[in-house]
């Protein structure tokens, strides 16, 4: 009499393994990311504690350069950073194995005081699913490359824009005439500046900023679209191909202007 497992038997095995490896190993991931997520708490609540003691005391916070002084045990896969930027004040504690950072708001910031936040990498799935797993309250509000889901309080604030560049002068500054490229988008214009969006298929100075300056819109899609347009600004739309050029939002001084068949939108006011 034989013995032995068959092929059969083997394949099967093999087969089994592999299913549960496929359903196991994603839990896994997901708790450990959950694990190295919960040891941050602890360590910017005791820094945040650190920091409202040193309020009372002194009228302001501290900056980075205080945090050994704070006697507080850090591992060193974990990064704390505090410090105030236009008005947040803020205790961030990230791990070097995540995307994603546990923030707490400082009880006398300007913006989003006492709130705490999960953060994750946008392009992370992993990172934005972990911070709904921890009870994110309401959809998470942008500030640069990551999304900040809400975990705890109710306080209003907001971000400025993350300018990619900056540009002012009276000549032409951005010029998309030759570039295949989404070129200048999330700029500041001042000044008499101008960006020149004129290359087919790209959307060229969208989601910028234009203070006394110029926006000049053609071809492609949504060529200065998601844009605001104050003090004087003008933005140009020439050409009838594309769609959704210059729309945003103008104050007061400033309107679209119709050149060689182009089109603004109707929310815009025309020159």
């Amino acid at each position: 009499m034989k013995t032995g497992f068959t092929l059969i038997e083997l394949l099967v095995v093999v087969l089994i393994i592999g299913i549960l490896s496929a359903v196991a190993l994603p839990q896994y991931q997901k708790a450990v990311m959950k694990s190295r997520f919960a040891s941050l708490k602890p360590i910017a609540k005791a820094v945040k504690d650190a920091q409202e003691f040193y309020f009372e005391e002194h009228g302001y916070y501290a900056d980075e350069s205080a945090l050994p002084d704070l006697a507080i045990d850090i591992p060193e896969e974990v990064d704390v950073e505090i410090g105030e930027v236009d008005g947040h004040d803020y205790v961030r504690v990230n791990h070097d194995k995540l995307n994603n950072s546990y923030t707490m708001y400082l009880a006398h910031s300007e913006n989003f005081a006492n709130n705490i936040y999960c953060e994750a990498l946008s392009t992370d799935e992993q990172a934005k699913s972990l911070c709904v797993a921890e009870g994110a309250q309401a959809d998470p509000t942008e500030n640069g490359d990551y999304l900040l889901y809400l975990l705890n309080g109710n306080s209003t604030g907001n971000f400025a824009p993350a300018y990619r560049d900056t540009f002012s002068g009276s000549s032409t500054q951005c010029d998309g005439s030759l570039a295949a490229t989404d070129f200048c988008v999330n700029s500041l214009f001042t000044e008499g500046a101008e960006c020149i969006a004129f290359y087919s298929w790209y959307s060229g100075c969208s989601g910028s900023t234009f203070d006394n300056s110029t926006c000049y819109a053609a071809y492609g899609d949504g060529s200065c679209s998601n844009s605001t347009f104050t003090n004087g600004s003008r933005c140009v739309v020439s050409g009838t191909a594309g769609s959704n050029h210059c729309e945003g939002e103008y104050d007061e001084t400033s309107c679209c202007e119709e050149q060689s068949g182009g089109h603004c939108p109707a929310s815009a006011p025309k020159c």
